[in-house]
């Protein structure tokens, strides 16, 4: 498995994707991934905006003040104080069921956090999604540019 992490780490890396990629993996197996020594938060069956926020809230161990809106969700992830390791990855063992909108607006704010971070900050953010909906994503990536 450290291998693995290894040769993602190496290829998310050295790809010359566009930077808005940064900290994004898509794996075939993202149920198997569990990277050695980060936080590791996996999401699944989630099909409400509502059990977005309370999947999320559990997994991340987000602290008591938040406030389960867009912006309490956009803070927390450039936050992280609670969490000891430096690393945060936040694994999506399949993607959402929700509505379009509400995806979009997710995805972005996942985005936005991990480009926040950067070298040399206390942690580092990581999202991982299936292979399979990588087209997807990019979609709904360059609709924000």
């Amino acid at each position: 498995m450290v291998i693995c992490s290894l040769l993602q780490r190496i290829i998310k890396h050295g790809s010359k994707k566009n930077k808005i990629m940064k900290g994004v993996i898509f794996i075939n197996s993202p149920k198997l991934y569990n990277p050695e020594s980060m936080f590791v938060a996996h999401v699944s069956s989630i099909n409400s905006k509502v059990e977005l926020f309370k999947i999320l809230c559990k997994r991340l161990m987000l602290p008591d003040y938040f406030g389960f809106n867009w912006d309490a969700l956009s803070d927390c992830l450039r936050d992280f104080h609670w969490i000891t390791q430096q690393g945060i990855v936040l694994i999506h063992d399949e993607l959402p069921a929700i509505d379009d909108v509400t995806f979009q607006t997710y995805i972005h704010i996942l985005i936005d956090a991990i480009n926040d971070w950067k070298e040399g900050d206390e942690h580092y953010f990581e999202i991982v999604f299936p292979k399979n909906v990588e087209s997807l994503i990019l979609k709904y990536l360059k609709a924000k540019l």
